[in-house]
């Protein structure tokens, strides 16, 4: 007569000598049952990182690597939308949400492409310095400072 050896998800209750080589270590279930079967861990592949690993009660949770998100509508990580110039980060791209960008204007600018650098208020030029060039959505404002010699 065999006896039957109880073996816990993910390998545990076997020394690991006699654990059979085919044996999925990566494995959990979600309740403790004599007849309910392991399930395989979820492997976080491609545009996916995992958040959180996998444990003998409980599956891996993958998130979109850095840099994307997931699309509700098309169910995929896509890459994180870039403003730009002239635009600025309203609100980062996150796991679940792609970069909101909003329009520079109010004295503020944004010079280059980016998903994460914000409107800058432009500079003000100091009192009696020229202005060589006002600011605009895509540019600081360009300064000089005008000297002034005695004879």
């Amino acid at each position: 007569m065999r006896s039957k050896v109880t073996v816990l998800c993910g390998g545990r209750g076997w020394s690991s000598a006699s654990v059979p080589r085919d044996f999925p270590r990566e494995t959990f279930s979600e309740s403790f049952s004599h007849t309910e079967k392991c399930q395989l861990c979820t492997k976080c592949t491609g545009l996916l990182r995992m958040s959180t690993p996998c444990t003998d009660t409980n599956d891996a949770i993958c998130t979109c690597n850095y840099g994307y998100y997931h699309n509700k509508i098309t169910e995929r990580c896509e890459a994180c939308t870039k403003c730009p110039e002239g635009r600025g980060m309203l609100y980062s791209c996150g796991s679940d949400q792609d970069t909101v960008c909003e329009s520079c204007d109010d004295d503020t600018f944004s010079d280059q492409d980016s998903f994460r650098d914000p409107c800058i208020p432009c500079t003000t030029c100091d009192e009696g310095d020229e202005v060589l060039q006002d600011c605009s959505p895509v540019s600081d404002t360009v300064c000089q400072s005008v000297e002034t010699y005695e004879d």
